[in-house]
């Protein structure tokens, strides 16, 4: 039987601040820089205490930067 922590995220999987920050190797504080700059997608809020990034529109965006330098 496969081992589920070890299969793929989801898409749609909710990310954290840290989350996202430990994906791109930055620290929490830079993610909230660049999503205010517009360099990164910003947060859905389910809460206002609870921001959260769709992992699906992180990867996008980090496609998208691939695709504008290989042109």
């Amino acid at each position: 039987m496969p081992n589920p922590t070890l299969s793929p995220p989801a898409p749609s999987e909710l990310l954290t601040a840290r989350d996202v920050a430990v994906m791109l190797k930055f620290c929490p504080r830079q993610i909230w820089k660049m999503a205010a700059m517009g360099a990164l997608p910003g947060p859905i809020r389910l809460t206002p205490r609870a921001p959260r990034w769709r992992r699906s529109e992180i990867m996008g965006h980090i496609d998208a930067l691939a695709n504008l330098r290989k042109q």
